[in-house]
């Protein structure tokens, strides 16, 4: 996470890391014992990790940090890095991988020359395709067919295409398990292991995903050769049993598991992002984003704030994604909303805006509620219920997790409604701000509460 922005810009990019300087979470023992067990892997035979992590964990940015660690040292590995997202349908994929693969071997030293001529032929033979167009099958992958007429099937691949043009003679009358056999001698004659990382698998739909798998476990299983691959495990393991419904009975994801560490070697989830670190991160920025506009934030506030995040922002932001996203809402509306609002309050507002967008959008409906404190007890309760669920009943069954965060939302910035749930609300209120606290007052004060209620929602 970079420092904070200037006021009125947004400043916190999704994108990866790449500088080990800027690894703010502490990865790098973990990237240190994956390029220990990378460079240590015997080459007679081929390897599968796999990096375990939800979208928004940082599984890219571990990469990029894997690829740096393993450029360090004489015995630097080459690395392919290969994006299966460029290209669509599996011949195509596979077509992309070989041309990508025999240009890392080109451009890299280690004595490859051989083996480059080999992995032609062998490729060629896999895909039915004469090895001297694979390399322009593999540059137009995805392509459509030329001269499709309008509405016609034009799902041929453009290796198949090309396929067709040339014809399909391989140039050689050896097997695939032959050719293989001669790639596999080559390859491990080489001086340098091969790194294959491949993201985002957890993105590709269930054929492509499939087909990734078998590409590094049967057609591509070559020796001096690991491929590191990053997803999420639960998607993928539903895509393998969609495709391979005897994989799972009844499409069991436990069995799929099971499916996918036979092929993976080393299958290892990102270390958890310690909360501490994480919650130190946002509110510095939030402190900082204060005093970009002339007015560092005082240890009354300071506390304060911390205190209601740990009731609030701190049930919500799990991942510096998460902490990203919120931040750019934050500290753009801060910029937009400089001296009409209290930055503290807007704070947690933003949080429920981003995090809970129905009941941001519900509260303006029900201000004289939220602001005035008017209406009896159980009439406030069934506001409450709205708010939360969307619906009118009087009774809130048991409030789930997400709900009762909302509630701690609603409660630290309105103190009127601490009243209104059917389950206990602890966590400071910003009383100590100011913030529309004038319930029992006169009726210009609550107007006047009101009034600075709308500019939070309406003076953007």
């Amino acid at each position: 996470m970079t420092t904070a922005a200037k006021p009125g810009t947004n400043g916190y990019s999704d994108t990866h890391i790449t500088d080990p300087s800027k690894d703010r979470l502490n990865r790098r023992p973990f990237v240190d014992s994956l390029a220990h067990f990378i460079r240590n892997w015997p080459p007679e035979t081929s390897a599968v990790v796999g990096i375990y992590g939800r979208w928004g964990e940082g599984k890219t940015s571990v990469l990029q940090l894997l690829k740096r660690r393993l450029e360090l040292g004489d015995d630097a590995p080459t690395v392919l890095e290969f994006n299966p997202w460029y290209f669509t349908g599996t011949q195509d994929l596979v077509a992309a991988f070989f041309t990508e693969l025999e240009t890392t071997l080109q451009d890299s030293d280690g004595g490859r020359e051989d083996a480059v001529g080999a992995l032609r032929k062998y490729a060629g033979k896999v895909l039915g395709v004469a090895p001297s167009v694979l390399r322009l099958a593999g540059k137009v992958g995805g392509l459509i067919v030329p001269g499709a007429a309008a509405g016609a099937d034009a799902s041929a691949s453009a290796a198949e295409w090309i396929a067709s043009l040339v014809g399909n003679d391989n140039g050689a009358s050896s097997t695939i398990a032959q050719l293989k056999g001669e790639l596999h001698g080559k390859l491990r004659a080489c001086d340098k292991k091969i790194v294959v990382f491949i993201d985002d698998i957890d993105r590709m739909d269930s054929e492509e995903i499939c087909c990734i798998f078998k590409l590094v476990k049967l057609c591509a299983d070559f020796p001096n050769t690991v491929y590191v691959l990053a997803f999420d495990p639960d998607p993928v393991a539903k895509a393998l049993a969609k495709v391979y419904p005897d994989v799972g009975s009844q499409g069991e994801e436990g069995t799929s598991r099971k499916f996918l560490e036979k092929i993976v070697q080393m299958g290892v989830p990102l270390p958890p992002t310690d909360k501490s670190v994480l919650r130190t991160l946002v509110i510095e920025e939030l402190y900082q984003a204060v005093a970009a506009h002339g007015k560092a934030p005082g240890q009354k506030e300071k506390d304060v704030l911390l205190a209601a995040y740990m009731h609030t922002l701190d049930h919500c932001i799990s991942t510096l994604r998460q902490g990203k996203r919120y931040l750019n809402v934050a500290v753009s509306s801060l910029a937009a909303l400089w001296g009409r609002v209290n930055p503290w309050g807007l704070f947690l507002m933003e949080g429920l805006r981003v995090f809970f967008p129905k009941v941001y959008r519900r509260i303006p409906e029900y201000s004289d509620y939220v602001v005035k404190g008017i209406g009896a007890a159980p009439d406030a309760m069934r506001v409450g219920n709205l708010l939360l669920l969307g619906v009118h009943t009087d009774d809130l069954p048991a409030p789930s997790e997400r709900q009762r965060v909302a509630a701690h939302f609603v409660t630290a910035l309105f103190p009127a409604t601490r009243t209104w749930w059917r389950f206990e609300i602890d966590g400071p209120t910003l009383k100590a701000f100011g913030e529309f606290t004038k319930i029992n007052g006169s009726k210009s004060a609550r107007d006047e509460n009101l009034a600075y209620f709308h500019s939070y929602f309406y003076m953007r």
